[in-house]
């Protein structure tokens, strides 16, 4: 599965080399801009979470006050993979076994936000669908 970045660090490599020095910049200016966009992001997902919290029973909060936890560990996993990379292309050499524990950690850090999200957002939905039935019911 490839997700941002290559399969082996020699492909990796050969990405880098074939980059101009300008477009190199850009992916700096890039990765530092994102430093900028990370708080929406995983603040958002963890507001979601929080808000599911709010809705849910005394279980069910404790689950979703634990995914709260999930994006706050995907936004430290994507600040060390920001790191990584502009290291790398301001000259920082590249180790094999760093870059594949880089590689999988972008996995997680995905999968962290997303499970989260989901979750979250699935809760929130059916809790709502579910309280607009008892509503009509009530009416007739």
């Amino acid at each position: 599965m490839q997700v941002e970045t290559a399969e082996s660090p020699s492909d990796f490599i050969k990405l880098k080399d074939c980059m101009t020095p300008l477009a190199l910049d850009s992916v700096v200016k890039s990765l530092r801009i994102d430093y900028f966009f990370m708080p929406f992001c995983y603040g958002y997902i963890m507001l979601v979470c929080y808000a599911a919290s709010v809705k849910a029973g005394l279980f069910l909060r404790s689950v979703f006050l634990l995914l709260i936890v999930f994006p706050a560990a995907a936004w430290i996993i994507d600040v060390i993979e920001n790191i990584y990379l502009e290291k790398w292309i301001t000259g920082f050499p590249i180790n094999e076994k760093a870059y594949e524990v880089v590689h999988y950690l972008i996995l997680a850090k995905f999968a962290l936000a997303l499970t989260a999200l989901i979750i979250s957002i699935t809760y929130l939905a059916f809790n709502s669908l579910s309280k607009k039935k008892r509503k009509v019911m009530w009416q007739d």
